[in-house]
């Protein structure tokens, strides 16, 4: 079984960074501000959580880091990527870019 390298993230008025900031050892522990890409993580978690009928309701937006890379934007709008909402199966398939761009193909982005 292989490991994934996963970074989270937590929807912010219906956004996602694709951006965050790691610890780089190599800089003397500094912590540096980077875009998340396959050399950081495989796939961005992202935690949405909301109140429904006085209970919290979690969804989970599984983002490739392959995907991420490829639209060269800084964050991205919930409503533009439902096919990644509660998708676990994004899970096994995230270094897969057959799996991921046929998955995200139809997802229209505005231009930033």
């Amino acid at each position: 079984m292989q490991l994934l390298q996963t970074t989270s993230e937590a929807v912010n008025s219906g956004r996602i960074n694709l951006c965050g900031y790691i610890q780089d050892l190599s800089l003397d522990s500094r912590v540096i501000a980077t875009r998340y890409t396959v050399e950081v993580c495989d796939c961005i978690v992202a935690v949405c959580i909301r109140q429904h009928n006085g209970g919290d309701l979690i969804d989970y937006y599984l983002i490739p880091a392959i995907w991420a890379e490829q639209i060269d934007q800084h964050s991205v709008v919930v409503s533009e990527i439902s096919i990644a909402k509660n998708n676990f199966d994004m899970l096994h398939n995230c270094k897969d870019q057959q799996y991921v761009f046929s998955l995200f193909a139809n997802v229209c982005l505005p231009a930033n």
